[in-house]
């Protein structure tokens, strides 16, 4: 349960170190603090909330790297309706500019630790004005990795 605050918030962290149009990054983040609350419902069904907090590693298609540092909150779903297991929203960012991540995730393990999510990311200051693109994020609990894309919005 744990896993959906780190999952997606290490899942947030590709830093803009170019303002060029389309930009492929990967990344690999790690979570210095998580905290779940919460815990199952009177069916048994989980009911958790996730803060986090951590680092991730960017690296670009052309080989550069950068270090985004994040903020995650995440939630299960209701078991009755919806399409994700949890939603994830991150703040994140570098001395280049910040932006925000948001996640819809699926458990891949049966302990819950585990999850792969699908995301979009929106620029918020610097090199990230303007920009949105897409993120994915697989992992466990304390984090993960991922791939995305930045881009000019509307292109």
């Amino acid at each position: 349960m744990k896993a959906i605050g780190s999952l997606c918030c290490a899942a947030l962290l590709a830093s803009a170190s170019s303002a060029a149009f389309a930009q492929n990054f990967t990344y690999s983040s790690v979570d210095s603090s998580n905290k779940a609350v919460g815990g199952p419902d009177m069916r048994g069904n989980p009911v958790v909330g996730t803060y986090s907090t951590g680092t991730s590693t960017v690296t670009w298609a052309d080989g550069r790297k950068s270090v985004d540092t994040y903020t995650c909150i995440g939630t299960t779903q209701p078991a009755n309706n919806r399409i994700f297991d949890a939603h994830t929203i991150c703040d994140a960012g570098n001395a280049d500019g910040t932006y925000t991540a948001i996640f819809g995730c699926n458990f891949t393990s049966k302990d819950m630790r585990s999850t792969g999510c699908v995301g979009g990311l929106i620029g918020r200051t610097g090199k990230y004005v303007g920009m949105g693109g897409t993120i994915t994020f697989g992992g466990a609990t304390g984090g993960g990795t991922g791939t995305g894309t930045w881009a000019k919005s509307g292109q």
